[in-house]
């Protein structure tokens, strides 16, 4: 049996008025698209784990379908509903050989990545899917990239990770990143097999603490570096993902240097990653290397933002503080095989 989850999403969207096609798309109920959902046949409604779910017939498989008691557009998403969908993967796990789950595009790769880290000692697959064109339009893709996500969610090959099953394509969910409003996903990183088995226990675990204290800086000519020091001092704000130039590069003054030394030294975490689509973050031999500031930043390599943010609020909601930085520069689901 699969369970496939409806979290919301371009997938099932429709416009709020449906004489106007020129009226806002939302996201609509799961059991109004299930009838124009040819590919499945109802069988039955059941209630199981305090949950209501609707069983389908899909070739050979049963299919129980569940949905969020209201479902998100993708901009929406937060890190609870991360926490969320990993808590009801958790409830029901035992039940079932696979999981797909149903998302928006926007910020699937986000949610893949955190249920990387969130689902600890998998077994059994877990695909995102979703769609450029709603279920509803002309021309979707909603059908076929759902069909590869079933097909996925039955297969040996991604017993041990959180994939996404998308424009004929599989990726690593932790190496995936959105191209285009209209283009798929890639893991244009490496070769989207992956065979390494659990990182922390051997039996499968929700683990679903998260510190979403985590910010992103771009850095480019135009940021000052007093902005650079106001955004690092900020009380609401704990750790920071710089996106440097190139292979990790930022300004060399001192009026950029210091805040970053001053931060560091008031407890707080900064990270660093490449801006660039291919490149990585090193400690190179550039005077403008910015992880050659201070030892203690994070050097996350070819790291998306994607997994990058949503793995360091994992690590600081569920690790001692002098791990972190071990943790983050070291693979641990695949994302810097």
């Amino acid at each position: 049996m699969i369970y496939l989850l409806y979290t919301g999403g371009t997938f099932g969207m429709d416009h709020q008025d449906p004489a106007n096609p020129n009226s806002p798309l939302s996201a609509q109920p799961f059991s109004q698209l299930l009838p124009k959902m040819p590919l499945f046949t109802f069988v039955q409604t059941i209630h199981k784990h305090d949950r209501e779910l609707k069983v389908f017939d899909y070739k050979t498989l049963k299919i129980h379908c569940d949905s969020l008691t209201k479902p998100v557009d993708s901009s929406d998403v937060t890190p609870h509903l991360w926490q969320e969908i990993a808590n009801i993967i958790a409830k029901v796990y035992h039940d079932y050989v696979g999981f797909v789950i149903i998302h928006g595009t926007d910020t699937m790769a986000y949610s893949a990545s955190a249920l990387s880290f969130m689902l600890d000692g998998l077994d059994k697959p877990v695909i995102f899917t979703g769609s450029n064109v709603p279920l509803l339009g002309d021309k979707s893709d909603a059908l076929a990239n759902l069909k590869l996500a079933i097909t996925s969610a039955t297969s040996p090959e991604y017993t041990n990770n959180v994939w996404i099953a998308f424009n004929n394509q599989i990726t690593l969910g932790n190496s995936s990143t959105k191209l285009g409003s209209d283009a798929g996903f890639t893991d244009f990183k490496r070769p989207h097999r992956f065979t390494k088995k659990v990182f922390v226990n051997e039996k499968f675990s929700a683990l679903t603490n998260i510190e979403p204290s985590v910010t992103p800086i771009f850095v480019t000519p135009s940021l000052s570096s007093q902005a650079i020091r106001d955004i690092l001092r900020s009380d609401n704000c704990h750790s920071f993902i710089f996106m440097t130039y190139g292979c990790g590069n930022y300004p060399t003054s001192e009026d950029y240097s210091a805040p970053i030394k001053e931060a560091l030294d008031a407890g707080k975490i900064i990270a660093n990653i490449s801006q660039t689509s291919t490149g990585k973050a090193v400690k190179s031999l550039y005077q403008s290397s910015f992880s050659r500031l201070d030892d203690r930043i994070l050097t996350l390599q070819h790291m998306t933002i994607e997994t990058a943010s949503a793995k360091l609020m994992w690590a600081k909601a569920n690790l001692p503080a002098d791990e972190i930085k071990n943790f983050m520069e070291e693979d641990q689901k695949g994302e810097l095989a």
